[in-house]
């Protein structure tokens, strides 16, 4: 066998084999972006991501003492200011807060960064905030 004849009959099996690949791929890929697509409808139907019924009062309506139990370790400064209607700088400046992400740490977040026990971090949250909603404002 001379080497002509020796490349003609390696040649088109790597041809084809580089195909076959190309096909692969491509055929995977089309899959692939049809199962990311399919996604959001298959997975976040609304009936599978219904609120808990202490938390889906948050959408409707600005909280009050009696809501301080709805309050969880996901959500953010921020977003306790927003619920339950507290001037932006009220929980920093009451919890001593100097972290300069705040108000965009979540309690969970929080309380691991500053090596704090979760639960008395809530329960200081859920004080201060009682405070607040107690105090008459002039």
């Amino acid at each position: 066998m001379n080497k002509t004849t020796f490349k003609k009959y390696w040649l088109w099996p790597l041809v084809i084999a580089l195909f076959a690949l190309i096909v692969i791929l491509i055929g995977w890929k089309t899959l692939e972006s049809k199962r990311l697509t399919a996604w959001p409808t298959k997975y976040l139907a609304a009936e599978q991501w219904r609120l808990p019924q202490g938390i889906a009062a948050l959408r409707t309506r600005t909280l009050t003492v009696n809501d301080l139990s709805a309050i969880q370790y996901w959500m953010t400064f921020d977003y306790l200011n927003k619920i339950f209607n507290l001037p932006s700088d009220y929980l920093q400046s009451t919890l001593n807060i100097s972290d300069s992400r705040y108000p965009f740490l979540t309690l969970a977040h929080y309380s691991r960064e500053e090596r704090l026990n979760a639960a008395i971090l809530l329960k200081e949250v859920q004080t201060a905030i009682s405070h607040y909603l107690t105090t008459p404002k002039p």
